[in-house]
């Protein structure tokens, strides 16, 4: 019977300890917009034990009572930062790596290198480094012209200049070459007829 009432005083001492925090979670909003603590109105509890050891707390004051301090709780305010996304996360795109950090080097044909009558189309051959990434892609330009794949078609008589960009899925320049100037040469078909007359 004692034990049980001890529990029962617990629990009751339990909710009534805990009433200040209620009450400060109710505080007005203006006081913590403003950083300040809020105020907890006080509260007076008392304690009294009855003849069978019984404890018990209330709020009602009346003589003979022991009143009962009632520290206020620890609070600290936390303000958890924002974090602005990025630029790629805020338009739903996938990132695309602008500054990739991509060397490309040709390496055919060799700078001042002369071809004699190609009666093929001329492969365009480079290095670059890092690998490729998903999405970008080597392009030639031939003399101020993007071609559609890696070999110059039939290429005329004269001198040429050839160089490879690296491009992203919009078609953004990463990366270009150093321009590689060749030449061309032809035999013609308006030949002289030499001789004398």
């Amino acid at each position: 019977m004692i034990r049980t009432g001890i529990f029962v005083a617990m629990a009751v001492s339990g909710a009534l300890l805990s009433s200040p925090l209620l009450a400060q979670e109710q505080a007005p909003a203006a006081q913590e917009q403003e950083g300040q603590a809020p105020e907890v109105p006080a509260k007076r509890v008392y304690r009294s034990v009855g003849e069978d050891g019984t404890v018990i707390f209330t709020d009602q004051g009346d003589e003979g009572l022991e009143e009962v301090e009632i520290r206020t709780p620890n609070t600290v305010n936390i303000t958890v930062p924002r974090i602005a996304p990025t630029p790629t996360e805020a338009s739903g795109e996938a990132a695309d790596d602008g500054a990739s950090g991509y060397t490309v080097r040709i390496t055919e044909p060799a700078a001042e290198q002369t071809f004699q009558n190609p009666s093929d189309s001329l492969a365009v051959g480079f290095k670059v480094s890092p690998a490729l990434r998903d999405g970008h892609k080597a392009v030639v330009v031939y003399d101020g012209q993007v071609l559609d794949g890696m070999t110059i078609p039939w290429p005329e008589r004269g001198e040429h200049r050839v160089s490879v960009r690296i491009v992203d899925s919009k078609g953004a320049e990463l990366a270009v070459s150093e321009s590689v100037r060749f030449y061309v040469q032809r035999v013609s078909r308006r030949l002289p007829s030499g001789g004398a007359n």
